[in-house]
């Protein structure tokens, strides 16, 4: 069955239709990230279901102008005009090419939501759209939508790092009442004296540049 699946694949005319027939897959620098995020079994039985659902609803057309076009042979057997008949299944093929590929794109676009959900992306780049890119397969997101990603993910991780280290000094200082009822330190400040923040310091674009840059350069090579 396999088999017959691949050669009736091989077999299909190749339409020059990018837009709407060029398959969508995930952009390869993501699939470390996404290989650490756990999925419930049944949010993924469901959406294969879904899928077989539109399966079926195609096959359905299908046989249905396989049916109409064998009738067809019939009556020009028996010498009698078919031309109703082929103008309907032309009707029905032309309503079964377009529900095929608006299901393709709904469901390239459904495939997208759980992956940003997996991905938790920052609020700053979860307005972007990707672009199709001129390629045997269209990754699911732009170029421009993963340098902002990638800057995005980089700038939070040093947010997050610089609040913990702020919140580690902080924890030095012990303070106690005096004899006026005044608040004393002991120890002072020791640990509380705040470092420069890193990205005030003129480094965010060169250590972003190197971040993003050697996730982009792994992509490319990936493609190639």
């Amino acid at each position: 069955l396999q088999d017959n699946i691949k050669r009736f694949k091989r077999d299909l005319q190749r339409y020059n239709s990018k837009e709407w027939l060029t398959p969508e897959r995930i952009n390869k620098s993501l699939y470390n990230e996404l290989q650490k995020r756990k999925v419930g079994a049944n949010e993924v039985i469901n959406e294969i279901y879904k899928l077989t659902e539109t399966t079926r609803q195609q096959t359905k057309a299908a046989i249905e102008i396989y049916e109409q076009l064998t009738h067809v042979l019939e009556i020009i057997e028996g010498g009698q005009d078919p031309r109703s008949l082929l103008n309907r299944a032309q009707t029905q093929s032309h309503r079964l090419a377009i529900f095929g590929l608006l299901q393709g794109k709904l469901q390239g676009r459904e495939a997208k939501i759980p992956t940003a959900e997996a991905l938790n992306m920052p609020t700053s780049v979860q307005h972007l759209l990707p672009k199709r890119e001129d390629s045997k397969s269209n990754d699911a997101f732009s170029d421009e939508f993963m340098q902002q990603y990638h800057q995005a993910i980089f700038e939070r991780d040093l947010l997050q790092r610089n609040s913990f280290n702020n919140n580690r000094g902080r924890g030095y200082g012990q303070f106690s009442r005096g004899k006026n009822g005044n608040s004393n330190s002991r120890g002072g400040y020791r640990g509380s004296r705040r470092r420069g923040h890193f990205l005030s310091q003129g480094h965010q674009s060169t250590n972003h540049q190197a971040y993003y840059s050697n996730n982009n350069n792994n992509e490319h090579q990936n493609k190639q």
